[in-house]
């Protein structure tokens, strides 16, 4: 059991992975414009993530986060050489806040768990111009990366090895943020 388990970790890692990929290749080719302060807070939210999530015990689960934070570094170095969206928001400056107060709420309560729901809350207002792009102008987004993104999300969750708030939260979440995008970006009355 512990093999699938490990097994499946790797999977949903290799199609995170692989989502990736045509979600740079778009970019670079123009056809992809990532809103840069969106990359650049799930990079530094990505790794707040690894670290918190690591030090509640997660194992087979950890793949996708890693990727999770060095994925959106890379996109986020080429937003600003391939014409990201620019502009920061009072939303953005909210959300550095926030991942601050994170940081802050973990030091104070001694508790990643405390530490990483603050992230993914933030996180969650760190996607809100990503899911507002997709539902607005989905062709500035990929839907094979969103997609391929969703499946490796879902296969995160069969590793999970105990169903605790701990280890599960951030799997759930992941799930629900890709397939959410993904589902804008297939079924936006403006993806026709």
């Amino acid at each position: 059991m512990q093999l699938l388990k490990e097994v499946a970790g790797l999977i949903g890692g290799i199609f995170v992975f692989f989502a990736f990929i045509p979600y740079i290749v778009s970019i670079i080719r123009g056809e992809t414009k990532p809103n840069r302060v969106s990359w650049i807070l799930w990079a530094i939210i990505g790794f707040l993530d690894v670290i918190a999530y690591f030090s509640l015990g997660a194992v087979y689960t950890m793949w996708i986060p890693v990727l999770y934070f060095l994925f959106p570094l890379v996109v986020a170095i080429l937003s600003f050489k391939y014409n990201g969206k620019a502009g920061a928001t009072p939303a953005d400056g909210w959300c550095m806040f926030g991942a601050s107060v994170g940081l802050i709420l973990w030091w104070y309560f001694q508790s990643a768990l405390v530490g990483l729901i603050s992230f993914m809350v933030v996180d969650l207002f760190a996607m809100l111009p990503t899911v507002i792009k997709s539902y607005l102008r989905p062709w500035e987004e990929s839907k094979l990366a969103w997609t391929l993104a969703s499946v490796g999300n879902l296969i995160n969750l069969f590793p999970v090895t105990e169903w605790n708030l701990d280890i599960v939260l951030l799997p759930l979440y992941y799930v629900f943020q890709t397939v959410t995008i993904s589902f804008l970006l297939w079924f936006s009355p403006k993806s026709r």
